[in-house]
């Protein structure tokens, strides 16, 4: 299909912001573990390559503030280009998110997001040159199989390099708040995933949590 074809429609998107290609962080990037149908392909705004750390240490975010800093411009990049997310989990190295977006706003807005945080954790490390020296890898969703395949496979994510026991206790995770366990991400709104498992409100939060158990 012509991104002609897509103008004007909204469609859902997995981005994936990560280190290189590798088994060191735990997520089985590259192929491995992923769910089917989310290969990378191409350089377009839909299939770009994976975001690649300068830093050797690896972290995105080695403090706590880090996090918090992240996760204010996330919040302004969705607000701004009128993005939804769908779901998010950042870990140390790397994050994953679903967004839904109007366009195809996605190379343009994470680009804005990116640019932000790479200036700022360079100033806050006393650090120079691009803190990711590749743009993200993302690929958009083309039925409910892919969909549901990858909000499980993103909540599931924490728990890979043993960050938590269980998918909702990772907090820098938005399924716990998804769950009605928590409030921390508001922004999130997981409704087209509870639709597809066909969830009323009162059966969402244990149907979520179903899904993303082994």
């Amino acid at each position: 299909m012509s991104s002609g074809a897509l103008s004007g429609t909204r469609y859902r998107t997995w981005l994936v912001v990560a280190w290189p290609q590798s088994t060191s962080c735990g997520c089985g990037l590259g192929g491995r573990g992923l769910p089917r149908g989310t290969e990378t392909a191409g350089h377009d705004a839909r299939h770009p390559p994976h975001h690649r750390r300068s830093d050797r240490r690896g972290d995105l975010f080695p403090r706590q503030p880090d996090r918090f800093v992240w996760t204010r411009r996330f919040i302004r990049t969705l607000d701004r280009f009128g993005w939804t997310c769908i779901g998010f989990a950042q870990l140390t190295t790397h994050v994953h998110a679903i967004v839904e977006t109007p366009d195809e706003s996605i190379s343009v807005g994470m680009h804005y997001l990116n640019m932000f945080y790479g200036k700022y954790f360079n100033e806050k490390n006393d650090r120079r040159g691009n803190l990711v020296r590749s743009r993200y890898w993302s690929k958009r969703s083309v039925d409910d199989a892919q969909l549901i395949a990858a909000f499980r496979y993103v909540a599931r994510n924490p728990m890979l390099p043993g960050l938590c026991a269980r998918p909702e206790d990772w907090y820098w995770s938005s399924l716990g708040t998804s769950c009605g366990l928590a409030q921390t991400f508001p922004f999130v709104d997981a409704s087209v995933v509870c639709a597809t498992l066909g969830a009323t409100e009162a059966t969402a939060p244990s149907l979520l949590r179903a899904l993303v158990r082994d």
